[in-house]
């Protein structure tokens, strides 16, 4: 089992928020997380919360597999320096 730290899997939601498909509108609207509170995240004013974190994770994990997958790849090579 690898385990992660916060900020990690707050990186890897951040590559995730970042990808072409996602928008912070849709996002929010099928999460029920802010607009605002996810515009200011993604753009660096502040950090996610434990609660937010958590429901975007599972909602990717449910609903945009896909998208998380592609998000821990990117993540993985770039922490590794194998870009």
């Amino acid at each position: 089992m690898n385990l992660i730290t916060f900020r990690e899997l707050e990186n890897i939601l951040l590559t995730a928020m970042k990808t072409p498909t996602m928008s912070i509108k849709y996002v929010s609207r099928e999460t029920g997380i802010g607009q605002s509170g996810l515009y200011k995240w993604v753009n660096g004013y502040n950090r996610i919360s434990p609660d937010n974190a958590d429901i975007l994770l599972n909602w990717l994990k449910d609903v945009r597999p896909d998208v998380l997958e592609a998000a821990i790849l990117i993540y993985t090579k770039g922490a590794n320096g194998n870009e």
